[in-house]
């Protein structure tokens, strides 16, 4: 759940919440993430996020094929659209209701594989995890795998320290995973009043984009669950085929998979989250990257 106590801000998240105010983007941010005098909160502020909190828990509650479940997430976003109308970020009438996308999805041995869709797009995760497994259980991956990600790490622009994550699961395998961010090239500067979410522009190039994808695995008779987050620029969607490539088919406990001996970009946080036989476990790399806190 939410905690409604809120989380400290840390110095990534005030850095970026200085530039906003700086360059006067930052309007459509308050009061949330400013003081009563329009300041940005600093390093140490407590953010409270009861907005975002409410609208979870409502449609964690909501089942999906219900109205119930539209109610809680998309109706209250859409009435957030007439007064963001005439933003850039905005094409569509100020009316139009939000619409929930059909995830990609990926069959394996082990289950099924799902993640975003366009514009916030998977494809490239699912198009590496379907290729490096095509060999089969009995190949010998890991020489491939560690040079393709050797590559990819060297030639791609240096990570900058952009993003956030939230994972919640609970023990009958439930799972919400969000990915944001504000001081990246598709932060928006914008807040839904209504919904307490930070909304983002992804009309840029997907790739730039890509690490905002998380992943979810549902595999076994018992339906165990899997899920897969990551920040720091387009080399997350890589980790995060490492991860998945090393726990399925090499079958690496989950928290090894995700602290192995690989280089990761500067600023690059991962977590993954299982949930299994009612048993909920958590691994991530640098440890310290994600705190119990929450919105």
């Amino acid at each position: 759940m939410v905690p409604p106590g809120g989380f400290s801000v840390d110095a990534v998240l005030a850095g970026a919440l200085e530039q906003f105010v700086a360059s006067g983007r930052g309007e459509g941010l308050c009061p949330l993430l400013c003081h009563p005098d329009g300041t940005p909160l600093g390093p140490g502020s407590r953010m409270v996020n009861p907005q975002l909190g409410a609208v979870l828990q409502r449609a964690a509650r909501a089942p999906e094929e219900d109205d119930q479940f539209w109610d809680a997430l998309l109706r209250p976003l859409a009435r957030d659209l007439p007064t963001l109308a005439g933003k850039s970020l905005f094409t569509t009438p100020p009316d139009a209701l939000p619409s929930l996308q059909p995830a990609l999805s990926l069959p394996l041995r082990q289950g099924s594989l799902f993640t975003t869709p366009e514009p916030v797009t998977g494809a490239p995760l699912l198009n590496m995890l379907s290729r490096l497994g095509e060999a089969g259980p009995d190949a010998e991956p890991c020489p491939r795998v560690l040079e393709a990600a050797q590559f990819a790490y060297a030639s791609a622009p240096s990570a900058a320290p952009v993003g956030s994550f939230l994972a919640a699961m609970d023990s009958g395998g439930s799972v919400l995973l969000l990915s944001s961010s504000l001081n990246s090239s598709f932060g928006s500067g914008l807040l839904s009043p209504a919904t307490g979410l930070v909304l983002s522009d992804f009309e840029g190039e997907a790739a730039t984009h890509s690490w905002t994808c998380p992943v979810l695995l549902c595999c076994g008779p018992e339906e165990d669950v899997l899920g897969v987050v990551a920040t720091a620029g387009p080399a997350g969607s890589l980790a995060m085929a490492q991860t998945l490539l090393s726990h399925l088919l090499l079958q690496q406990p989950a928290q090894d998979a995700v602290a192995r001996d690989v280089d990761h970009p500067a600023g690059q946080a991962l977590l993954l989250v299982t949930s299994r036989a009612e048993h909920v476990r958590t691994a991530a790399v640098p440890s310290h990257c994600c705190p119990s806190e929450g919105y």
